[in-house]
C-alpha cells in the first residue's frame, strides 16, 4: 500500500509539472492537437495564453487523424487572437464559452418555396467575442462556423491534479509536527505517559 502511495504521489507530482510547465509555456508557444472528423467538422485542443481551448468548427476539410502544431504567439496577442468568430456565451474565473449564434432555415414570403438563413438573436457580442486584435490570427483555419469553445484555465487543471500531493504533504507535515510534540501520528493522542503503542487507537509508535 505504501509503494503505491508513493507511485501515484510520483505520477501526479509529474502531471502537475507538466501542467505548470504547458502553462508557462502559453504564453509564447500556441500548442494545438487537432483531427478532422468524417463530417468535415474539426476539434481541436489549443494550449494558449494560460488555459487549454477546446474548440469545435466546421471547416469542412478533408477527414484526417489527430496531429500537433506549434506556433509563436507575437506580443501583444490576447484571447481576441485566437477567437475570432461567435460570442461570450459565459465567463468566470477564467472559465468561458464561445459560440458563434445559431441561424434556423425559413421560407421567403410570396410562395416562392425559398429558403433563406437567418440568425437567431442573442446575447453578447455577434462577431469578434473579444474584440478586436492588431496581431493577425494565428489559427485562421479554426475560424468556421458553427464555432463552439470552451476556455479551461490552467490554474484549474493544476488545482484538480495537485489535490493528492497536496493533501499527502499536508499529511506528512503532521506527521513529524506531532512526532516532534510526542504525539501519535494518527490521532494526535498525546504519547508521553504511553509512549510504546497510542491507547486512543492503537496505533504502534514508530522509533
Amino acid at each position: 500500500m505504501k509503494r503505491m502511495r508513493s507511485i501515484i504521489l510520483a505520477i501526479s507530482l509529474s502531471i502537475v509539472a507538466c501542467a505548470i510547465a504547458l502553462w508557462i509555456r502559453s504564453y509564447w508557444r500556441l500548442d494545438v492537437l487537432s483531427r478532422v472528423n468524417d463530417d468535415g467538422s474539426t476539434r481541436a485542443a489549443v494550449s494558449y495564453q494560460g488555459a487549454w481551448h477546446f474548440v469545435r468548427t466546421g471547416t469542412y476539410g478533408r477527414q484526417r487523424p489527430m496531429k500537433r502544431d506549434a506556433y509563436h504567439v507575437p506580443a501583444g496577442s490576447s484571447y481576441a487572437t485566437l477567437h475570432r468568430v461567435g460570442s461570450v456565451q459565459w465567463q468566470y474565473l477564467g472559465f468561458a464559452r464561445v459560440e458563434t449564434t445559431p441561424t434556423i432555415l425559413v421560407s421567403m414570403p410570396g410562395g416562392t418555396n425559398r429558403l433563406i438563413r437567418v440568425a437567431v438573436p442573442s446575447g453578447g457580442t455577434a462577431l469578434l467575442p473579444y474584440g478586436p486584435s492588431d496581431i493577425s490570427p494565428l489559427v485562421p483555419w479554426l475560424e468556421g462556423t458553427p464555432y463552439l469553445a470552451i476556455i479551461v484555465p490552467y490554474w484549474a487543471i493544476a488545482l484538480v491534479i495537485g489535490v493528492y500531493p497536496i493533501d499527502r504533504f499536508r499529511r506528512v507535515l503532521r506527521g513529524a509536527i506531532r512526532r516532534h510534540r510526542g504525539c501519535c501520528v494518527a490521532c494526535g493522542y498525546d504519547l508521553r505517559g504511553t509512549p510504546a503503542r497510542c491507547p486512543e487507537c492503537g496505533d504502534a509508535v514508530t522509533p
